[in-house]
């Protein structure tokens, strides 16, 4: 066998071994950047493009996650920090009826145009976004249980400076959550 027939043949089951079709346009494919990896979940562009999409009309409980964000990788990386927490304690899961209630606002603060262009544009399904918004409320009901509630003993929310003192605080605890956890910034270009 020549090295032309063998270099082709190993082009062939490379391509095979991934899953392309060779003759496929790669145009329907979707790629990613990787930006960071907390523990064993990647952070990619989509899920800050998600992010972003999503700060404006979600309604978000707890004000550390609410906009404006500074960082909005660093508070994805946080949110699934949170999330790893958080577990699969009852306790902080909310239940079907809360989701589709977010889920509902979700809709309603976009309008079902914008909310169906939304999903398009993600590439979303309604069951997808539905786990996406119970993932979110989870991270939240944790900052609230755990950082929250603390916070309202110390000081009343009514206060003037109360947004600014929560946010700190928040930024001081998630630091100390942070130490625990392997977080990895990808670099661009980086393998």
């Amino acid at each position: 066998m020549s090295i032309e027939m063998m270099a082709s043949l190993l082009i062939w089951l490379c391509g095979s071994v991934l899953g392309q079709s060779l003759e496929a346009p790669l145009a329907n494919s979707r790629v990613d950047r990787v930006l960071a990896v907390v523990e064993e979940s990647l952070v990619t562009e989509w899920d800050l493009r998600l992010e972003q999409a999503l700060l404006p009309y979600d309604a978000i409980a707890c004000l550390p996650l609410t906009a404006p964000q500074a960082d909005l990788l660093q508070m994805t990386e946080d949110r699934r920090i949170l999330n790893r927490l958080a577990g699969s304690r009852s306790l902080y899961l909310p239940s079907e009826t809360e989701v589709t209630v977010r889920k509902d606002a979700l809709k309603q603060a976009m309008g079902e145009p914008l909310f169906l262009q939304f999903l398009l544009s993600q590439g979303l399904n309604e069951k997808e976004l539905t786990q996406i918004l119970r993932e979110r409320i989870t991270a939240e009901r944790y900052i609230e249980r755990n950082l929250g509630r603390a916070l309202k003993t110390e000081t009343r929310p009514e206060q003037e400076a109360w947004d600014m003192f929560y946010r700190h605080r928040f930024q001081v605890w998630m630091k100390e959550r942070r130490k625990g956890v392997r977080i990895r910034r990808v670099a661009p270009g980086t393998p």
